[in-house]
């Protein structure tokens, strides 16, 4: 009875040992798994971080040829709002200045 204990007992330890191998191996892939998503999870950040200064520099730049495109069309209107006014605004100077 003793015997057969033993021998219930050895097979139990083989198939725990074979059990904790298999473990073991799923453990490693495991990691690795979780490497390679760390691994990509990091590249996803950095190109998170690229597409954000873009978008930054692209959004100055944009606000930069808004306030460009004011100023040329607000320079625009004054040329063709006051030439017509400047030989007036000339005439009235003179006389003022000839009294």
């Amino acid at each position: 009875m003793y015997v057969l204990y033993l021998k219930q007992s050895a097979i139990c330890l083989r198939r725990l040992s074979g059990f904790l191998v298999l473990l073991v191996f799923r453990m490693q892939t495991i990691d690795d798994f979780q490497k390679q998503v760390l691994d990509r999870l990091s590249g996803i950040e950095n190109d998170l971080e690229k597409l954000d200064y873009k978008f930054d520099t692209y959004r100055n730049a944009s606000d930069k040829v808004e306030r460009l495109a004011t100023t040329v069309i607000i320079a625009a209107a004054s040329v063709v709002v006051l030439s017509p006014l400047l030989p007036k605004v000339v005439d009235a100077v003179a006389a003022l200045s000839a009294k």
